[in-house]
């Protein structure tokens, strides 16, 4: 297959070449310097010729460099092997490798699902703390609005190494479009690499830690345990989001 180039690139030629004969049967159909041209006339239409182009050069190279890169975030999708480049090649990268968090986490902004029960969502991690049973507990960031969210792990293991500004997935136990993120049933369930799989949607794991296996649903006990679960979590938030809102009132008075 042919070597593809860009739509913008594409523009960038077919515009410098449409100029340069827009100028030329200008200048021998209407004869603005008369019938005969000297050397000082080629010359000055030489430079009405490259200048304008030059220019058009100009904004294609800030295309490329600034708004396209700025598009892109910065990734750099890759085959597994990583000897394509993207853009050279019509095979579509297996694997996007994120030159940052920061980069992977707005590639899933954008571009990932919204949530859905006991699916996964990927967030950053802002804050880093424990609750009254020294758990861990981790304020995020989701990848779907930017919205805020607070987390533990279900089954907490001895160690881990999550620390501030780290890419996480969270399971979805339980969510309300009502209630903002704050009040989603989430657990923590693995930590991971700026590295996504576009044929297995999946990141590249750094540590795993056990989640809610949704087969539970299909006996009796394990949906009784998940409503309790379920039926906690919403207390407690409410109880939060009271006990908030009280305190707000009290300040006003």
């Amino acid at each position: 297959m042919g070597f593809r180039k860009s739509l913008p690139f594409r523009v960038a030629v077919v515009g410098t070449v449409f100029w340069t004969v827009a100028v030329l049967a200008f200048i021998f159909l209407f004869k603005p310097f008369g019938r005969r041209i000297d050397d000082y006339e080629w010359w000055l239409t030489v430079k009405i010729i490259v200048f304008p182009s030059l220019i058009g050069i100009g904004f294609y190279w800030a295309y490329i460099k600034l708004i396209k890169f700025g598009e892109n975030n910065g990734i750099r999708p890759e085959t597994e092997t990583g000897s394509e480049k993207f853009g050279e090649s019509e095979n579509i990268p297996k694997i996007l490798y994120f030159k940052s968090n920061d980069a992977a986490f707005e590639y899933a902004s954008r571009f990932l699902e919204e949530p859905k029960l006991f699916g996964f969502i990927l967030g950053k991690v802002k804050e880093v703390g424990t609750d009254n049973d020294r758990n861990l507990v981790c304020g995020l960031v989701l990848a779907y609005d930017n919205r805020l969210a607070r987390v533990k792990m279900l089954f907490p293991p001895q160690k881990h190494s999550i620390q501030k500004s780290d890419l996480v997935l969270c399971q979805i136990l339980y969510f309300d479009e009502k209630l903002p993120p704050l009040g989603w049933l989430l657990v923590l369930v693995a930590k991971v690499a700026p590295n996504y799989n576009l044929e297995t949607s999946r990141y590249q794991i750094i540590e795993q830690y056990e989640g809610l296996n949704p087969n539970i649903l299909k006996t009796s006990e394990g949906v009784e345990t998940y409503k309790r679960l379920v039926e906690q979590h919403v207390k407690l938030f409410t109880q939060a989001v009271q006990k908030a809102t009280e305190e707000k009132e009290s300040q006003k008075t």
